[in-house]
């Protein structure tokens, strides 16, 4: 089964794309760090946490599923099954939690492998996924009814809390 289906727009293979290139140093890096060259260094309790955060993140991951059955990687209104906003479960704290828990995931993954230069491609992952959520939004506020006062009921895209920017029917503005 390919990630890439007949429907799915040039934006979302792009960042399909970005997204598999970045994964890949996830798949050799480590074992060369920790195995071979040594070049990082994670004391044991580090490493428990970052796998503690793997499992969380996981779990959130499951738990945006079983709200979300519109969940999918391809950013799109599914006018054909009666999409809806979801604003229960982990959508009433943050817009997009499935979002926050691959990048929990992506950084406690590093730490887990005690490889600290991991960060870079999960930073690298983090800034491609704030401009797919930029691109997201401003779409889900044109096509998807109720989504911009969605917006302006959950402030926060990613993290409770933390500031962010609002693209939501093509108003900026800022909250924190």
């Amino acid at each position: 089964m390919s990630y890439f289906k007949p429907n799915m727009s040039a934006r979302d293979k792009l960042f399909g794309a970005l997204l598999a290139l970045c994964c890949i140093p996830f798949l050799i890096l480590p074992g060369l760090d920790v195995v071979r060259f040594g070049w990082s260094c994670v004391p044991w309790p580090l490493e428990f946490v970052g796998l503690l955060a793997v499992v969380a993140g996981m779990w959130l991951i499951m738990r945006v599923m079983q709200v979300n059955s519109f969940a999918s990687p391809i950013v799109e209104v599914q006018r054909e099954r009666n999409h809806q906003v979801i604003d229960s479960g982990p959508y009433a704290y943050v817009r997009h939690p499935m979002y926050t828990g691959f990048v929990a995931i992506m950084f406690a993954i590093s730490l887990a492998q005690c490889w600290l230069w991991g960060f870079v491609p999960a930073l690298l992952m983090v800034l491609s996924l704030s401009i797919r959520l930029r691109l997201e939004e401003q779409m889900l506020s044109d096509e998807l009814e109720g989504y911009a006062d969605y917006c302006q009921q959950v402030r926060f895209r990613l993290f409770p809390g933390v500031w962010v920017v609002n693209y939501c029917r093509g108003h900026t503005e800022f909250s924190s």
